[in-house]
């Protein structure tokens, strides 16, 4: 048996050429699922996490990920994308009131 060691450092028995980043692996949501929650924690170094409305996880994000800037207690809508350590929030954009 062959072992290879991948882009994270972990073992497996897939050829280089043949292996896929995390990133870029389908998650069992579609794509263009979005999902909505709000700022539960930013901190000055521009991390923070998310609180998912339905499932009330908490998702991971990184300012350079927003399209609109964010601040605590923001609601938002995101994608989910995987990443090497869990779902990470991208695509970050303030929610819009109701009545437009």
């Amino acid at each position: 048996m062959i072992v290879y060691v991948d882009m994270y450092g972990r073992f497996t028995d897939v050829p280089p050429h043949l292996q896929v980043r995390e990133e870029e692996q389908p998650t069992s949501q579609s794509d263009e699922t979005k999902f909505s929650g709000v700022v539960s924690h930013f901190n000055e170094k521009g991390y923070g996490f998310i609180k998912e409305d339905q499932t009330n996880e908490s998702v991971f994000f990184h300012q350079n990920q927003c399209i609109d800037p964010v601040k605590l207690k923001d609601k938002v809508v995101y994608l989910k994308k995987n990443s090497p350590r869990g779902m990470r929030a991208s695509h970050i954009t303030k929610q819009k009131p109701a009545n437009f």
